[in-house]
């Protein structure tokens, strides 16, 4: 959890900069922009086990943090501001 938290704190201003000027955020681009997949243990040597990897990671952070995403057409959304706010939170150790 502690590489997480890490990850996640290097990350977070790509995020707000990304976040900018819109309203929802998709799963997917919180994997991308927090760069999970860099994190994924050496025993993953292919791609699919490096997503598989970070998006098992990108649902640990959303246990820990609360995080419930809404569903439109099939792609997972996070509202931005919130995100923002409970990510910067889970870095800095105050939940989760």
């Amino acid at each position: 959890m502690k590489t997480l938290r890490e990850q996640v704190r290097y990350n977070l201003d790509a995020v707000r900069q990304h976040v900018v000027g819109t309203s929802r955020i998709s799963r997917d681009d919180l994997i991308v922009l927090l760069k999970l997949r860099a994190v994924a243990p050496s025993r993953c040597t292919t791609d699919r086990s490096r997503d598989a990897s970070a998006d098992n990671d990108m649902q640990r952070i959303q246990s820990k943090c609360g995080m419930e995403p809404v569903s439109d057409h099939g792609v997972k959304f996070f509202d931005a501001a919130d995100t923002v706010r409970t990510l910067g939170l889970f870095a800095s150790g105050k939940i989760g």
